[in-house]
Order: C-alpha cells, then sequence, then structure tokens
C-alpha cells in the first residue's frame, strides 16, 4: 500500500535517527548519510625517507675564514674528516654509525651548520626506519630530536606529522604536515596524509586538491592515482544533494 505523507516523513525521521545512531550510510527514499569517520581508501599509504640529502663539503656554510674563532679554525680540518666519513657512512645505509660521526663533528664545532643538518637528517633517516617498522612512539620521540638540531626542516617536519598520524593524533598530524609543505611544497607524503585525513574528515574539496598536488609531483604513483578518482567519483555523486551537520555526523537527502 502507498504510505501516507505523515508515514512518510515518519519514516524519513526514522532513516535519518538510524544514520545518527550507527554513523553509516543509508540509502532509501532518496536519504544518503555518511559517518564523519570513514576508512582509509585502498591502502596505507608507504612513508618513504625525506627527500632532502646531505650537505656535501662544498655546501658548508660559514666555513672558517680570516676572521673566524680561532677554535673555530682549528677545528674545522677535524669537522670537514667527520662530516666526510659522516655521508660516506650514511649513504651505505649505516645511520647509526654516520650519527656517531656527525655528533662527534657537531662536538668539535657546534657552530657549524652543514653539520647540524647532516646530523638532523640522519636522525630523521633512523626515525623513518622505526616508523615503517611500527615503532611509532620511538619514530616521534626520533624526530623530535632532530626537529630540536634543526628546526624547520621540511623532512623532518613530515616525519613528525606522519608519527602522529600512526599514533592517531589527527590534530598534531595535520599542524606539522601543513608546516612540512610551507617549508618544502614538494613533500609528497605529507600531501597524501594530508589528503587521507582531509577525506576522513569529508572535506572532498580539499583530499582532491591535496591528492592531485601529490599525482603531479609522481603520475606513476597508482595508490594516489585511484584517491584521487575516488574522491572526485564521490564528489559527483553527493552533487545535488542537501547537507545536514550535526556534532558526530553528517547526513544528505535529495
Amino acid at each position: 500500500p502507498k504510505l501516507r505523507k505523515s508515514d512518510a516523513m515518519a519514516t524519513r525521521r526514522f532513516l535519518i535517527f538510524l544514520a545518527v545512531a550507527l554513523g553509516v550510510t543509508v540509502t532509501a527514499a532518496g536519504l544518503m548519510a555518511a559517518g564523519s569517520h570513514r576508512p582509509a581508501i585502498v591502502a596505507p599509504i608507504h612513508l618513504p625517507p625525506p627527500v632532502a640529502g646531505l650537505s656535501e663539503r662544498a655546501a658548508f656554510i660559514g666555513a672558517a675564514g680570516p676572521d673566524a674563532p680561532p677554535a673555530a679554525a682549528a677545528a674545522r680540518p677535524a669537522v670537514l674528516r667527520l662530516n666526510d666519513e659522516g655521508v660516506t657512512l650514511y649513504e651505505t645505509g649505516q645511520f647509526s654509525d654516520a650519527l656517531a660521526k656527525f655528533e662527534q663533528a657537531m662536538a668539535a664545532d657546534g657552530t657549524d651548520r652543514a653539520s647540524r643538518r647532516n646530523l638532523a637528517l640522519t636522525k630523521a633517516q633512523v626515525a623513518w626506519g622505526y616508523l615503517e617498522d611500527g615503532g611509532y612512539a620511538d619514530a616521534l620521540r626520533t624526530f623530535a630530536e632532530a626537529d630540536l638540531v634543526q628546526p624547520g626542516e621540511g623532512g623532518v617536519l613530515q616525519g613528525l606529522g606522519a608519527a602522529h598520524y600512526k599514533l592517531g593524533n589527527v590534530a598534531q598530524a595535520e599542524v606539522f604536515l601543513e608546516r612540512a609543505l610551507d617549508a618544502d611544497p614538494n613533500l609528497a607524503t605529507a600531501l597524501k596524509l594530508l589528503g587521507e585525513i582531509a577525506y576522513r574528515r569529508d572535506d572532498l574539496e580539499d583530499a582532491g586538491a591535496y591528492f592531485a598536488s601529490a599525482f603531479r609531483l609522481d603520475p606513476s604513483d597508482a595508490v594516489v592515482r585511484d584517491r584521487l578518482e575516488r574522491v572526485w567519483a564521490e564528489a559527483r555523486a553527493q552533487a545535488g544533494f542537501r547537507t545536514l551537520e550535526g556534532r558526530h555526523f553528517t547526513v544528505r537527502f535529495e
């Protein structure tokens, strides 16, 4: 039998209530509801190491000159040697040994900017290893140490954001990831994770923008392409629906 208008309204109210209570997607009589906490699309994003490279000897900043303090000038040969040895160890994947060399270089001359940056990036590389092995708390601690050594380094900030993301600290993750992009707008992992965060809070416009930026950096990334296509498809599907926002839910209906 055909529903009376009052019965139809009661049914619609019940569907809205059910969507709010369960936080799931419901489709009936033109009604669609989406929970505020959405699952990740496809697979978790692989977190690569920082993109920034180590400073070579020729890139040293503030090398000892005629006006340098005597102590700094005397320490320069040792700093150069230790930095070169640390770079070689880093490039062969011996990060713990490289870390020791850069720490020695900093102990010999704490003002050397190249050694300081190398020390921070090596700490960050160790932290990425923790992150990929599931040691999220150790990763966060080590990234924080790297940030103290070299504040504002994009690759380090990206790592801090990724560690917070893995620990479920989404608000902190977003802050560090945005700071990372301010330092270096071409950090793909930061773009991917910000896209994921935006998607989970149903901000399809921002999610699409972040994923599109990541895809422009690497058009061969199939995972990002899939995310971008899903976001665009969902945005098209939602076009024409009115939205009812609640504290813990979003309901869309025709």
